[in-house]
């Protein structure tokens, strides 16, 4: 890991922080133009109209920091991280640029219009098809014992699932002040972590880029927030995250290397897991809002907002410490690891009784006509691929209780 990549990865950071906070505003504007509001609903509980057109700002933030790559390319003579051989050789950047966009898009559609579900997932669905065919694949799995087993075809359908889930995933935990910027930067830490090791500085920068936005985000999103991310920012979050955790581990000896943004990923994993257990258990369709989701657990055990957007953080920050451990780590020690981030995940689920079914809450009551949601009103909306599309209740809970 060289000290200027490291000195670059933060100047990315930086900037993107700084232009996402410069253009909240702009995104409140623009949200208040375009009437893409959170009012208060039957389904949400924040006692005032919030915009919600954050992930604008990020998206703007992350364009930034991206140019200012480019010019520290061009300008100051930064090695291009493009042109390494570390890099999957066969990846269209162009158009792995263009899938990300597309996804952005796709949220901030929804955000203004409210998409009919099936375009919604369609569209999610073009997004990851772009990347897939972008280059960008999972082509296998190597498993202990050198047992590798390639998937051939099956790459390209496998790899559009898998970004399609974790912007999906993202989405269904948004629903706190602040918890999915905050699980969405530790999350890209620990991938930029890995890249940095292992000298994939396409995905590091690209890390840097979206940490950056989600903690100049943060600034107007941690409770009370003044403006929610939207689905233009959780699915764009979560797509960026599927896409740099793919790139991170493109060409790696690293066996395990995979298991790192899977296992920082482990509480939206966890919970969409525990949606479907749960609703399955409650004899209810698994697409149907409730109220039953980690964050929900936590407040009703009598922890303020906060204080449960914290300690859902501070989880975070375990598996992904145990991820990043599971893979340079060996022997024994990688699975005190896996054992360690396993025990701390039961303990969460079984102490706040998230498989627990749950009274559903009268949603059939909720005014039709409300906007969109920050990932929230109309998460049940989205891709069936996740239960987030039933209750990526962002702001149905956020600054709400």
């Amino acid at each position: 890991m060289g000290s200027s990549y490291v000195l670059q990865s933060i100047i990315l950071l930086a900037v993107a922080a700084i232009v996402t906070m410069l253009c909240v505003p702009f995104a409140k504007w623009v949200a208040k133009k375009t009437d893409a509001i959170d009012y208060p609903a039957a389904r949400r509980v924040n006692a005032k109209p919030i915009p919600r057109l954050g992930g604008l700002a990020m998206f703007l933030g992350m364009v930034a920091a991206l140019l200012a790559l480019a010019m520290g390319i061009f300008v100051l003579g930064w090695e291009t991280p493009f042109g390494r051989h570390e890099v999957l050789d066969d990846v269209s950047y162009f158009w792995l640029g263009v899938s990300v966009l597309i996804i952005f898009a796709v949220g901030l559609a929804d955000d203004i219009k409210s998409l009919n579900p099936k375009v919604k997932f369609l569209g999610q669905l073009v997004a990851g098809g772009v990347a897939a065919a972008a280059g960008l694949l999972l082509t296998g799995i190597q498993f202990p014992g050198n047992v590798y087993v390639n998937f051939g075809w099956w790459a390209y359908p496998i790899t559009v699932i898998y970004l399609v889930a974790f912007a999906n995933i993202i989405n269904l935990i948004d629903g706190l002040d602040g918890l999915a910027s905050g699980i969405s930067a530790i999350s890209a830490l620990a991938i930029m972590i890995l890249s940095l090791i292992v000298g994939q500085m396409a995905a590091a920068f690209l890390c840097a880029a979206l940490i950056g936005a989600c903690l100049g985000f943060l600034r107007y999103n941690f409770n009370p927030a003044s403006i929610f991310m939207g689905d233009c920012g959780a699915l764009t979050l979560g797509f960026t995250l599927g896409v740099v955790s793919l790139l991170a581990v493109a060409k790696s000896t690293i066996i395990i290397a995979l298991f790192v943004p899977i296992v920082s990923a482990g509480i939206p994993v966890i919970d969409t897991a525990a949606a479907i257990i749960r609703r399955i258990r409650g004899h209810r369709p698994i697409d149907e809002a409730d109220k039953g989701h980690l964050h929900h657990r936590l407040l009703e055990a009598g922890y303020s907002q906060r204080t449960t957007v914290l300690i859902m953080w501070a989880w975070t920050a375990a598996l992904a410490v145990c991820g990043l451990l599971m893979v340079f780590m060996q022997g024994w020690l990688r699975w005190t690891m896996v054992v360690l981030a396993l025990a701390l995940s039961v303990f969460v689920v079984v102490r706040f009784k998230v498989l627990r079914p749950v009274r559903v809450h009268g949603y059939d009551n909720a005014p039709a006509q409300v906007a969109g949601g920050d990932g929230g009103a109309d998460a049940e909306e989205a891709a069936p691929v996740s239960p987030s599309a039933a209750d990526g209740q962002s702001h149905d809970t956020a600054s709400e209780e």
